[in-house]
């Protein structure tokens, strides 16, 4: 029998700062001036968690149970100041600055528990997994936006928002697997039970969310010899939007742009099929499709207010994905290990999207390699590559680009300790470029971040250089990954 307890923290608080410039337009597509909005955001976070868990082996014949305790709360606190300057096409000022402040809170707990038990049954010579889970949520967002502007604080009711979210999941999951002499199968179903309540205090819109969904899954593999096998899966899943996705906090990038969550956001669900074939445990292929439902995109389009854009998460009908791709490692001697992965693959986004009939579809590739040098016995170097072809996502279509990362290493001390040196985007080449057509509606999207970054960093290994580890997923690890 074994107790356990763990107990996790972290804090986070900083400034973020941001220049954007922007062009402003007559009907005729002339231009009228400029503006200029510098934003100035102070993000504070905390986050807090605890686990219990027991363990206890009923017998040895492999039964086995298992218990999961978790309690997680979430904090955040942000203040937004933004200042916005008008300009003519003649560069001077064309009317009086605009400026907003913005005070966002927000807290999410989250409480779960799960139960898992295992046994063999040995008269069918079969594994059986059985479990069930609940977990309860709740999340409080009060966001509140002031005009600053010519001296004055006036709350705007048209940005500001409360919104509560309650969410409650209940799971039960029952696995079968077998293997035979080259033969081997898992049959798995799990149900699920979802109850859920938003509701806007600033309008009192409200909505309850109250259904249950099966989640079948199969898997049937055959050894052909000792270097080939096959396997075949199939599975249906959900994969449910974060909290963040569903809080309507705003984010303002200029008067005119902002981005926002979608307290309306479903679900998206996906049935899928792949084929894998393994050949001397290296060499792996794979031929997939799926197919999502209410398919979760992030979406640049017109506001509801005159002249403004948003950045907000929508549902699309269906995503149909057909992908084949071939993962190969290379091995040159002691000095090269190099693992690589070919894939191809036809996405095709269809429905109605912002009042726009979408059939979006193409046939891309990605390539990845990750390259290990060894220089010397104490020396190592590194080299990461990636590729991507043009693609869609959604409306967005996005041209090609590709990245490098190098790094090198050092042993010290007895090889207790190393050194490393690593660069990424060696060529300041991953940007995106892309646009968007919407009916009524197109933009270029143009971005580049701070992805060429030089990194040292030193690490020292106290102790035996193998500790065994215990850890496990806690009961609440899929709530606390929405959490974000």
């Amino acid at each position: 029998m074994t107790v356990g307890f763990s107990a996790n923290g972290n804090y986070n608080s900083g400034e973020v700062n941001s220049n954007n410039l922007g062009n402003s337009y007559n009907g005729q597509s002339q231009s009228t001036g400029t503006f200029n909005t510098v934003a100035d955001n102070s993000p504070h976070r905390e986050n807090n968690s605890i686990n219990l868990n027991y363990r206890h082996k009923l017998d040895t014949a492999g039964k086995e149970l298992a218990i999961d305790l978790d309690y997680a709360n979430f904090t955040s606190e942000e203040i937004q100041n933004n200042l916005t300057n008008y300009f003519d096409v003649n560069g001077a000022q064309a009317k009086s600055p605009y400026q907003l402040r913005g005070n966002l809170n927000g807290s999410l707990s989250i409480k779960s528990f799960r139960v898992d038990y295992q046994q063999q049954i040995r008269a069918i010579k079969t594994k059986l997994e059985m479990g069930v889970k609940s977990s309860w949520v709740k999340s409080d967002n009060d966001v509140q936006f002031y005009d600053l502007s010519n001296g004055g604080n006036v709350l705007d009711a048209n940005k500001s928002n409360h919104f509560i979210y309650d969410e409650n999941i209940n799971a039960a999951y029952l696995n079968a697997s077998r293997s035979f002499k080259k033969l081997s199968v898992q049959l798995g179903l799990r149900a699920e039970n979802t109850n859920a309540d938003g509701f806007q205090l600033t309008d009192q819109s409200r909505f309850d969310r109250n259904y249950t969904q099966l989640f079948p899954s199969a898997y049937v593999g055959y050894k052909f010899t000792e270097n080939s096998d096959l396997g075949i899966s199939l599975s249906r899943r959900i994969n449910r939007p974060s909290y963040r996705q569903l809080n309507p906090f705003k984010v303002f990038l200029d008067p005119l742009t902002y981005s926002t969550g979608n307290p309306y956001l479903k679900p998206e669900l996906t049935n899928s099929f792949e084929l894998t074939h393994t050949y001397q445990q290296k060499y792996i292929t794979k031929l997939g499709y799926s197919k999502t439902t209410d398919n979760i995109l992030t979406v640049l389009s017109p506001d509801a207010q005159p002249n403004s854009v948003i950045q907000t998460n929508r549902n699309l009908a269906e995503f149909d994905y057909f992908n084949f791709s071939f993962g190969f490692p290379i091995t040159l001697g002691k000095w090269l290990n190099s693992t690589n992965n070919a894939l191809v693959y036809y996405g095709l986004y269809s429905g109605n999207l912002v009042n726009t009939d979408l059939k979006n579809s193409r046939v891309a590739f990605n390539f990845s390699s990750n390259n290990i040098l060894k220089i010397s016995p104490t020396v190592t170097g590194e080299v990461i590559g990636n590729y991507q072809s043009r693609n869609y996502y959604g409306p967005l279509d996005i041209k090609g680009n590709w990245g490098l990362t190098v790094g090198l290493q050092k042993q010290l001390l007895a090889k207790k300790a190393s050194l490393k040196l690593s660069v990424s985007d060696v060529f300041y080449t991953t940007k995106i470029d892309a646009y968007t057509i919407l009916t009524g509606y197109g933009e270029q999207f143009y971005q580049s971040r701070d992805s060429r970054v030089a990194t040292l960093s030193f690490s020292y290994r106290f102790g035996k250089s193998q500790v065994s580890s215990s850890k496990r997923a806690g009961a609440a690890d899929e709530e606390k990954r929405r959490a974000g």
